[in-house]
């Protein structure tokens, strides 16, 4: 339920006079327009301005009306894809058939296994007030929060979205009373995160040109209070323990993510990954202390050695991270890895408040439609006290591989070339998982990493093991096969990751995105697999055309960019 409005939030150019890109778009843009009825939040996510000012209305039957309309495309889509002759409207056609099947059978799983769901309203209201209230909106965007909240709070004619939430969760108790209870820690972290939640919808509506949300949000707070009096007294008594979920609904969690493998094979091949990339971990900080004169060589002490100077005022983190990007710029254009934009990569340094909200530096995209030359920005935490949530990205030897990740070659250009090149909105929305976005940041890594010194490479293989080491944790979370205090050891101790970002790791293999994590190196995993696969047919690819090549297809799996594989003929050295 509500995995729209996960799904969507990205970005689009302009329109094309290419046949079939205008069909692809004109059926996009209808799919997007029957599921935004139910949900309006996705169509405002994409960039149709009429939706921006509306918030889902919940009703006890929303979802079987969703499931209504998804087999109905199912259907529309078979259709026409048995009629259609042009490949790359029929490749696009089978893309968008894939994102609905999965979410009629995510759906599907969760109703075999009958496992409540947990609906966190407080959380939910600010994270689709802040798609309004950002800084790349202008400010009749931002007003039209006003109007979203006040259809969550007092919806006309409907009840509050709280209230809707607690009577479904009801009605579904009363119909399945063997029904699988959301994990303690979900509850308890969501419990402890909602006040916080609430008052920054109050800081975002306090940022729209108008005081109309004020009676309103005194019924808001009364609202979440009487949801969350009910989660904490009717539903977390009876919560699991146990993080797993069932096997079915993890299995087609890893689907929705794009990895088609089962939970063991991801274990067996993470480990012994881990167990290779330590040893290069190792020998790195060995040399890394050999050359600073340190007495201690452990990959742990040295990188507590690198946080001691952290970098948080906005001056100095911008400066940090121009830096790292002015010296991939040469590293990408001195050795031909790819074409890279004419204009610069945007860094923003955020506020106390965003910095709070968002304590990692993450990149952030603009609507898809009626995209004003708006581009993506690298949004850079900082402090005035010295003092971030965590420590394990604000320094320098830091600043190189994470820009490479979220900046360029990473998910910047990543994304701003789908803007350039004019991808249909299919290929940018519909084919996105998370296999076909982190598999290119991590790639994007390493396209550098030959090229850093020692410090940087020790960060980047830190990194490189963290995303390894979430392949192999995330199903043994799932599968019961380790504890919580393992996978904190693990990262602290053997990755010298912060303790708080070590509990974050857990939350998502738990409960806050499990099946995510892993898509990282599986992703990765891919890209090398499709290049080896093209140059076993056509010989050596010259790299800055295989991956311009690649980047052009915006986020279509690996298995339909093979569909176009005569392309990459003109990428033979």
């Amino acid at each position: 339920m509500f995995k729209f409005l996960i799904l969507l939030f990205f970005f689009y150019g302009c329109s094309s006079n290419t046949k079939w890109l205008k069909q692809s778009n004109d059926i996009a843009l209808e799919f997007i327009e029957e599921i935004s009825q139910l949900y309006p939040e996705i169509g405002s996510q994409v960039g149709v301005k009429k939706f921006d000012g509306k918030g889902v209305v919940y009703f006890l039957d929303i979802q079987e009306k969703e499931k209504l309309i998804l087999r109905r495309w199912v259907n529309k889509l078979n259709l026409e894809i048995s009629k259609v002759s042009d490949k790359n409207y029929k490749i696009d056609l089978k893309v968008l058939r894939d994102m609905v099947t999965n979410s009629l059978d995510s759906i599907s799983a969760n109703e075999e296994e009958k496992l409540l769901p947990i609906f966190t309203p407080s959380k939910f209201v600010y994270n689709n007030l802040r798609q309004l209230v950002n800084s790349q909106s202008d400010n009749i965007r931002i007003d039209q929060a006003i109007n979203r909240f006040n259809d969550y709070v007092k919806p006309e004619n409907e009840i509050p979205l709280a209230k809707a939430y607690e009577d479904y969760l009801k009605i579904f108790l009363t119909k399945n009373p063997k029904a699988i209870f959301p994990f303690e820690r979900h509850l308890k972290k969501y419990l402890q995160d909602s006040n916080s939640y609430v008052e920054g919808v109050k800081e975002l509506l306090e940022q729209t040109s108008s005081k109309e949300w004020e009676s309103n949000y005194t019924l808001f707070v009364d609202q979440i209070f009487k949801y969350d009096t009910f989660l904490k007294e009717k539903i977390l008594p009876r919560s699991r323990k146990n993080a797993a979920l069932p096997r079915k609904v993890y299995i087609q969690k890893l689907i929705e993510h794009g990895i088609d493998k089962k939970p063991e094979a991801l274990i067996n091949e993470g480990l012994a990954l881990y167990t290779e990339y330590y040893l290069e971990f190792k020998k790195i900080a060995r040399e890394i202390a050999l050359d600073k004169k340190f007495k201690r060589t452990s990959p742990y002490w040295i990188i507590k050695k690198f946080k001691e100077k952290q970098i948080t005022n906005a001056s100095d983190a911008k400066a940090m991270y121009e830096n790292a990007d002015l010296k991939l710029e040469k590293i990408i254009k001195n050795n031909k890895l790819i074409t890279l934009p004419k204009r610069k990569l945007n860094i923003r340094i955020a506020g106390p408040v965003e910095s709070r909200s968002s304590p990692v530096p993450h990149l952030t995209t603009p609507p898809l439609l009626n995209n004003k030359n708006n581009y993506p920005e690298f949004v850079v935490p900082s402090s005035k006290t010295g003092q971030l949530t965590f420590d394990d990205f604000s320094y320098k030897q830091a600043a190189t591989i994470l820009t490479a990740h979220e900046g360029r070659p990473g998910h910047d250009l990543q994304f701003s070339k789908m803007i350039e090149n004019k991808v249909s909105l299919i290929r940018a929305l519909f084919a996105r998982n998370t296999v076909n976005v982190e598999g290119w940041g991590l790639y994007a890594e390493d396209l550098v990493y030959p090229y850093l010194d020692n410090e940087e490479k020790l960060i980047a293989l830190q990194t490189r093991l963290w995303r390894i080491a979430r392949y192999f944790l995330d199903p043994m979370v799932q599968l019961s096969q380790i504890t919580k205090n393992k996978v904190i050891n693990l990262f602290t101790y053997d990755l010298g990751v912060s303790r708080i970002m070590a509990e974050i790791e857990y939350h998502r293999y738990a409960f806050r995105s499990p099946g995510q994590a892993p898509a990282y190196l599986f992703g990765l995993l891919k890209i090398k697999e499709l290049k080896e696969s093209l140059e076993a047919e056509f010989g050596e690819l010259n790299l800055r055309c295989f991956n311009d090549k690649v980047i052009s297809f915006g986020q279509m799996p690996h298995k339909y960019i093979l569909e176009f594989k005569n392309e990459f003929k003109t990428c033979r050295k």
